[in-house]
């Protein structure tokens, strides 16, 4: 796919519909394509709210899905966004490029943001085909609702357990015990509340706070205004009491929202003990609605939220957002999603404790989950952008080592026509750091749509590949990988290459494209750390000859070798940040094996400098229309991830 370079696009106005329950804006310009805004609000409409966006299109030679899920449109359109909060950051995260930073923006064909603020914004898309320079572009215009209006007087209960209500909303009602406060809100039903807890106070629960009995519910669960402590909710230690907010058989259409909080279980990961019975939130049993996480802290859950499906229906009222959280310390999985249709994750940090245990057997007394895991039954789709993801712990032993965990486990049941539009975000860690498998050998994969653009890769000791695939229709662009010079802690572990595709036996699964293109590949492993002492790795190791796999314009760059494989440097050495992986320890090896820790100048910016040959040399195969920093790409573009340094 070669690209034509475009002018600047004129302003636009829009048009405004409702089809079937959803909100459409579309914009016909005479700019060649056409396209609609296909915007999925909150029901009460209010802030904090999540929009989903996705985009319609027509008028360009990109083709639709034809007898496949698989939708080119996806892959090879590329769609900009703007949603109107210019200066919005993305700060929670730590390891994230500051080009990342930047809320106001996203990118791809399925996105998210979150509304903090009432008032009226503009969202807007521009749509790009780079093969041919059609563009197209589409507004929607949003109007979120003030809290203080939908959750006028009574319709706020204010909370302090100190008894102190100086800062209490005029007409909300007062309460000095949380339980009693949930319990009202519980036997109301479908009337909208709002639970505001006095900030500086610590909650020790001593029971769940539900939401059931098949009754809709539109609450929002908020820290009061101003720069005080958190408010903190601490589980109930060891007493069958699962969830810390536990949603159970509420109807569709309800919604939920935790804003500005820290919820804490007892596990601690760096020793593997405390009490671990404890979830952030759980939703269970086809509860469906819409749940928000803003702005909170949540540590030391077994899972920091849990949901399960336990019927095979496609849900479609059911949808988690988590914006500027901070998620770690937990003993299961951080967040096992496993129902909903729509999902994001936004300027999230989700990272293992750097001290963690290396985990243990499946006995609920050891570390042994990564950070997320998609195990929905039914189509679903997952946007993730501005996220920082670590992980160094797993269950599953293998040569007498614990084995780490993906950052990502992407639709474990191998949900067909499911799609995930990854944007802007590190990992770091695990076997393999993001797995696009399914949960085991007896999942029959289906097609999906995986779009992996401009994330950074960090690998451990334990690295195999960045990214293991056993599906078609991925495209990865714009991407860095980096093995780091480390010993191997065991030779099942040797590294591979950045992609590495497996056999799923299902030939269904292998017919659609499979593309990798401008990325940047820094493999820092010298051949002495590598048990079979040739520490070399390909671009994409594929194991079954797909059938339709383009490997184009990447660059490879292995200095350390024995006969180092430098043909497309010089490359820039800055470093980004220090690696988080600090060596092997766990609670049969108590003393910490510090030679794996990933060295500190690992995290490596390989932007291509005057001299190289990558430079202006993406010439054919497919090229991406933006680097990794976001940056337009030139008339003549470079092979990698970045253009010049």
């Amino acid at each position: 796919m070669r690209m034509s370079f475009l002018p600047a696009l004129d302003p636009m106005t829009t048009s405004l519909t409702v089809r079937s329950g959803a909100a459409s804006a579309s914009w016909q310009a005479g700019l060649t394509g056409n396209a609609t805004i296909i915007a999925n609000r909150s029901p009460l409409r209010t802030a904090p709210e999540r929009i989903f966006f996705d985009v319609e299109v027509d008028g360009f030679d990109t083709p639709g899905p034809s007898g496949s899920d698989y939708d080119p449109r996806l892959h090879e359109l590329i769609y900009l966004w703007d949603f109107d909060e210019p200066g919005l950051r993305f700060d929670t995260p730590e390891k994230l490029l500051s080009e990342w930073r930047d809320a106001n923006v996203a990118h791809g064909p399925f996105v998210a943001h979150l509304y903090r603020v009432p008032g009226r914004y503009t969202a807007r898309v521009t749509v790009i085909e780079p093969a041919t320079g059609r563009t197209a572009q589409a507004a929607f215009e949003v109007v979120v609702e003030d809290p203080a209006e939908t959750f006028a007087d009574e319709h706020t209960l204010y909370v302090s357990q100190s008894g102190d209500f100086a800062n209490a909303p005029q007409g909300a009602l007062m309460f000095d015990d949380l339980h009693k406060a949930f319990d009202h809100i519980d036997s109301a039903g479908p009337i909208p509340k709002r639970v505001m807890l006095r900030r500086g106070e610590v909650w020790q629960l001593t029971k769940s706070t539900w939401f059931s009995d098949r009754r809709a519910h539109f609450v929002h669960v908020i820290a009061e205004p101003g720069s005080g402590a958190r408010p903190e909710l601490r589980g109930v230690p060891d007493t069958g009491e699962r969830a810390i907010f536990r949603h159970r058989n509420t109807l569709a259409g309800s919604e939920y929202a935790y804003s500005g909080l820290v919820l804490r279980g007892g596990w601690d990961s760096t020793t593997e003990t405390g009490f671990n019975t404890n979830y952030g939130i759980q939703i269970e049993q086809a509860a469906m609605g819409h749940v928000v996480v803003d702005n909170c802290h949540i540590t030391g859950c077994d899972q920091a939220i849990f949901e399960s499906n336990t019927d095979q229906e496609i849900q479609d009222e059911k949808s988690v957002v988590v914006n500027d959280c901070h998620f770690t310390n937990w003993r299961g999985l951080c967040h096992y999603a496993a129902g909903a249709s729509r999902y994001a994750w936004l300027g999230t940090a989700i990272v293992c404790d750097p001290d963690a245990l290396a985990g243990g057997p499946k006995n609920n007394y050891h570390n042994e989950h990564g950070p997320i895991r998609f195990q929905c039954r039914n189509t679903f789709k997952a946007f993730i952008d501005g996220c920082d993801i670590f992980n160094r712990v797993g269950w599953f032993r293998n040569v007498g080592y614990q084995t780490q965990q993906p950052c990502i486990r992407w639709n474990q049941m191998a949900a067909p026509g499911s799609v995930l539009n990854l944007q802007r975000s590190s990992l770091e860690g695990g076997q393999v750091t993001i797995a696009v498998t399914g949960v085991n050998g007896d999942t029959v994969e289906n097609v999906q749509n995986v779009l992996i653009d401009r994330c950074i890769f960090v690998g451990s000791h334990m690295t195999q590949a960045a990214i293991k695939a056993d599906s078609t229709a991925l495209t990865v662009r714009n991407c860095i990988a980096i093995f780091p010079d480390v010993e191997r802690i065991a030779r099942v572990y040797a590294p591979k290459g950045f992609v590495q595709v497996t056999d799923n036996f299902n030939p269904q699964a292998l017919t659609a494209p499979m593309r990798v293109y401008n990325n940047s590949v820094l493999n820092l492993m010298g051949d002495a750390n590598h048990p079979l002492g040739d520490a070399r790795v390909d671009l994409v190791v594929d194991e079954i000859g797909l059938a339709d796999l383009e490997v184009a314009n990447n660059v490879l760059h292995q200095p350390n070798l024995g006969v180092p494989d430098v043909d497309q440097g010089p490359l820039s050495t800055q470093i980004l940040w220090l690696p988080r992986e600090r060596g092997y320890i766990s609670q049969e090896q108590p003393e910490l094996l510090a030679q794996y820790a990933s060295p500190l100048d690992t995290v490596q910016l390989p932007r291509p400098l005057e001299g190289s040959p990558a430079l202006g040399n993406a010439l054919s195969g497919s090229v991406s229309y933006r680097d990794l920093l976001g940056n337009d790409r030139p008339t003549y573009p470079s092979m990698g991830a970045l253009e010049r340094g």
